[in-house]
């Protein structure tokens, strides 16, 4: 646009104002007053474009500011008041090392181990924790732990009754755990398995 140098103008353009209800609208100019001597020397001035403002930029800088605000909002976890919904930490057992341990009672016969004298085997040979051989005892003295933080090397329960334990195994991840079965001996089963889903009684935490 030119410039009207015989009344002293120049005309200089004002950037818009970006509305939240995304209205769109055109730039404005306003006329600032020269001296005699500036006007003759703006009559070849090229002015720079207004900033282009237009309802499809608004409409992708409302979705980018909108991206941010989501994410902003989902770093911070939501909790509810009860103590089971806060995770439980990994516990700090040495997996490849109890792995190892594991893997040599494997298919040991139940005659040899039973379900709690396994446990206690496999810890003793880990850390030197003498566990008790007893598997109601054993419950009893060890922390809880919700089956859904379970982590490698915790104790995993079964009931009977509903009321107290009568079988335990060591838990190795992704709902697997090692047990000594009454008629296979050493194995490794499923917590998903209808049996011990069923009759799934605790989780509990040797090595924090």
């Amino acid at each position: 646009m030119g410039i009207n140098s015989s009344k002293g103008y120049r005309r200089e353009y004002m950037r818009n104002k970006i509305y939240v209800d995304g209205a769109c609208s055109r730039p404005r100019a306003t006329l600032i007053p020269l001296t005699s001597g500036q006007a003759g020397s703006f009559n070849n001035l090229h002015l720079p474009k207004p900033l282009a403002v237009t309802c499809n930029n608004i409409g992708r800088i409302s979705i980018i500011i909108s991206f941010f605000l989501l994410v902003s909002c989902a770093s911070y976890p939501r909790y509810t008041t009860t103590a089971t919904s806060y995770p439980a930490p990994e516990t700090k057992i040495d997996k490849v090392k109890m792995t190892r341990i594991i893997e040599s009672y494997l298919g040991e016969p139940y005659s040899k181990y039973d379900c709690s004298a396994l446990v206690h085997e496999v810890y003793r040979r880990y850390s030197g924790i003498s566990l008790p051989s007893n598997t109601e005892n054993l419950y009893k003295i060890v922390k809880k732990i919700d089956r859904e933080n379970l982590s490698f090397g915790d104790l995993v329960f079964f009931t009977e009754d509903g009321f107290s334990p009568f079988h335990v195994g060591i838990y190795i991840g992704d709902n697997w755990f090692v047990h000594s079965s009454s008629s296979q001996g050493v194995i490794i089963s499923s917590l998903e398995e209808k049996y011990y889903s069923k009759r799934f009684f605790g989780g509990r935490r040797v090595i924090q």
